[in-house]
């Protein structure tokens, strides 16, 4: 998804009778480049409640592998990072980025979801940068990769998709840029040299930033304008020979020995207001869990919160008051059942468990829907059927559950 900053004029969006000169004259006017410090960072895009939590995860998991390497934490507005949270990352030395204060300097017409990972790597002032999806887990340190020989030599080294470039893919006539048989990028990371990549960098942010628009009709988000942008100067990049290896909702990525180095939960990513799926397979499963825990204590105005109904609207604050006016029979999946009673300050109070804490309510015209949530985020989604809640647990679609009134059964 993207967000669109300042609203474009039809003038400003590309089609396909202007793409190829329009590309073709912004690779031959790159911006300026910028002083940078002569140093390393890892850069990660993830503000907000959607990204955050795989952010801090991501953050946590880099400093207990003993990476020392500074961090930026880039986000779009301080309603995605705000001084709760700045404050929440301060003991890991971490450096809150707001695109959008940069953005006054630097317009884009695009800058939220795939647009910020090259708004970013276009404005961070470090020159050596590792470039990270807030959900893609380090496996290892990564202050070694700077020193590998083949980032040495080009400067630049991206990591391969699962599928390989399609020679009638229209592309290649949009951008001017020659068909290889070589694979997709998948830009969960990216190593850059900045100084030696500026151009690339620079047209990348231009396809991603400006015109985000077009390119994503033809490309799946930002993966594919990196490479694209790099063979459109005649610039290298080293990529190692091992496929990734797919999980279920992971990737895994390796180094140029084989060995996994990168964990891309590109799927059910970590998040307090959806269901954290235990995933198998995956490494550091638990430790990623107890650092979702550690920031569930830490963040008190994090989204999963339990909701007050007392303050609700008149609809749904009646709703509530029939839902904790009894005792209801949870039965969940494998034939379970206990006893639940649920209060007004949205908190369940008898049959409490680590997955069942907390509970809300949203109510429609014609439907109302409770959520019941708890450490591994929303554990079911249930809907109301005459005097019964009856749904699953929201990525289990064979995982049902069913709540009825006590008297009643």
């Amino acid at each position: 998804m993207v967000m669109t900053l300042a609203s474009g004029t039809a003038h400003d969006r590309l089609d396909a009778a202007t793409a190829r000169a329009a590309i073709d004259a912004a690779a031959t006017t790159p911006p300026p480049q910028p002083d940078m410090i002569d140093g390393r960072c890892v850069v990660i895009p993830g503000g907000g409640a959607r990204y955050f939590p795989s952010a801090w995860v991501t953050i946590r998991m880099l400093r207990e592998l003993g990476c020392r390497l500074p961090i930026e934490l880039w986000h779009v507005g301080p309603e995605e990072v705000d001084c709760e949270i700045r404050s929440i990352l301060e003991p890991l030395d971490v450096c809150c980025v707001d695109a959008t204060a940069i953005a006054e300097r630097h317009p884009a017409r695009f800058l939220g979801g795939w647009p910020l990972k090259a708004f970013a790597l276009l404005h961070t002032r470090h020159r050596q940068v590792l470039l990270l999806d807030a959900d893609n887990l380090p496996l290892a340190d990564p202050t070694p990769m700077f020193n590998w020989p083949q980032f040495r030599s080009s400067g630049a080294v991206m990591w391969p998709d699962t599928s390989n470039w399609r020679v009638e893919d229209p592309i290649w006539s949009l951008t001017g840029v020659r068909h290889r048989i070589e694979p997709e990028v998948e830009s969960g990371q990216l190593l850059v040299d900045r100084k030696r990549c500026w151009e690339p960098i620079a047209l990348a942010a231009w396809m991603n930033n400006q015109h985000a628009d077009f390119w994503y009709d033809y490309v799946y988000g930002d993966k594919d304008t990196f490479p694209l942008a790099w063979r459109k100067l005649s610039a290298e990049y080293e990529m190692p020979d091992y496929p990734p290896r797919r999980l279920r909702y992971a990737l895994w990525q390796h180094d140029f020995e084989g060995r996994p180095i990168f964990q891309h939960r590109y799927a059910n990513k970590w998040r307090f207001d959806s269901q954290n799926l235990h995933l198998p397979g995956v490494l550091f499963e638990r430790q990623c869990r107890e650092f979702l825990g550690e920031l569930r204590r830490l963040w008190k105005s994090r989204p999963g919160l339990p909701h007050n109904h007392d303050e609700a609207d008149e609809a749904t604050r009646a709703e509530a008051e029939r839902l904790c006016s009894g005792r209801w029979r949870f039965q969940g999946a494998g034939g379970g059942q206990r006893v639940m009673t649920f209060h007004l300050d949205g908190t369940i109070r008898e049959g409490r468990t680590d997955r069942e804490e907390a509970w809300h309510l949203f109510v429609h015209p014609y439907e109302a829907t409770l959520c019941i949530t708890g450490e591994d985020g929303v554990a079911w989604q249930l809907c109301r059927a005459d005097d019964r809640w009856i749904g699953q647990a929201p990525c289990e679609h064979r995982n049902p559950a069913r709540l009825s009134p006590l008297a009643t059964v």
